[in-house]
């Protein structure tokens, strides 16, 4: 809109000038309508060969001002296996209410809501995820829209979370999604085998290679915390209970839980490491009865605020 309107302004002033010169009883160009006639065809040429000529800078200019605006969100990454609780962990960040969606593409489902950081309300600000809804972990990658992650060279996302569990989504016969006690009747036979074979595809999945992978596409200094978030802990904790797992007694069921991603936890936080982000943590959690989640988005909230320079009391 900008550029429309200072290539208008520019016409005007050319028109101007020449009903100007052409008023002039004694200017050469008055005299010459044959000069005239040329002058009238080779001006609109010559603005538009101008505006070609700037379109580079015209390029930088709206780079420049839609990622200057991009910086007033707090953009959040997702990456994990598929059924890992990427859509729950987005419903628990917007408060037990997935909001309509702000924009789709082939792949990614976009969200965005107002965030209230403190009781009162008077600290808000907005949140956009991005939500992958492919199985193939490279298209989470590559296709990843600028709009939500800002340009290759420039990225926007302020927090990555990896995504582990170790229980996977099931479906029945009809497709639709198994509840947590339908699950549990499910891990009561071979129980320790089918966790065994859930870790094995998150390490197939996050492995060292696709980690680097993931960091050189969506880093930039505005990245700011990575976490490595295992979720489903209360069915963890409930096939606990139970006998179906061997987790030992209450107080040793976060170290058994992590034992089993011990090698993504090292790889993520090595990269976090070379990257220079600081702000790497583990967080078991359970999205819908919101075991741990408050307590890791109060951080990431904190250290985002602090980022952008907002006082926090």
């Amino acid at each position: 809109m900008l550029f429309l309107v200072l290539y208008l302004f520019s016409v005007a002033l050319v028109g101007v000038f020449l009903y100007w010169a052409l008023r002039q009883p004694s200017s050469p160009i008055a005299q010459q309508p044959l000069v005239s006639l040329l002058l009238a065809l080779l001006v609109p040429p010559l603005l538009s060969a101008g505006g070609l000529a700037l379109k580079p800078f015209r390029d930088f200019l709206d780079s420049w001002v839609k990622r200057d605006l991009d910086r007033s969100l707090c953009r959040i990454y997702l990456f994990g296996h598929r059924g890992s609780g990427k859509t729950s962990l987005i419903t628990n960040i917007y408060s037990a209410e997935l909001p309509a969606k702000l924009a789709s593409t082939v792949h990614f489902d976009f969200y965005k809501r107002d965030i209230t950081y403190d009781l009162k309300g008077t600290t808000r600000f907005e949140v956009l995820t991005a939500d992958y809804q492919g199985e193939k972990p490279a298209m989470a990658i590559l296709d990843l829209p600028e709009e939500f992650a800002g340009p290759p060279d420039d990225r926007a996302i302020n927090i990555v979370i990896f995504l582990v569990d170790l229980m996977p989504r099931l479906l029945d016969e009809n497709g639709r999604v198994l509840g947590d006690k339908e699950i549990l009747l499910w891990l009561q036979d071979d129980a320790e085998e089918k966790i065994r074979k859930r870790v094995a595809e998150h390490l197939d999945y996050l492995t060292a290679p696709m980690l680097q992978i993931v960091f050189a596409s969506v880093y930039s200094p505005q990245l700011r915390s990575v976490r490595l978030v295992v979720t489903k802990l209360d069915l963890v904790q409930e096939a606990c209970a139970h006998g179906y797992l061997s987790c030992g007694n209450a107080s040793d069921i976060a170290d058994w839980i992590r034992a089993h991603f011990v090698r993504i936890e090292q790889d993520i936080r090595r990269a976090s490491e070379v990257n220079n982000i600081p702000d790497f943590s583990v967080h078991l959690v359970s999205t819908t009865q919101d075991l741990g989640m408050r307590a890791m988005l109060s951080q990431l909230w904190k250290t985002h605020l602090k980022a952008t320079g907002v006082q926090i009391i």
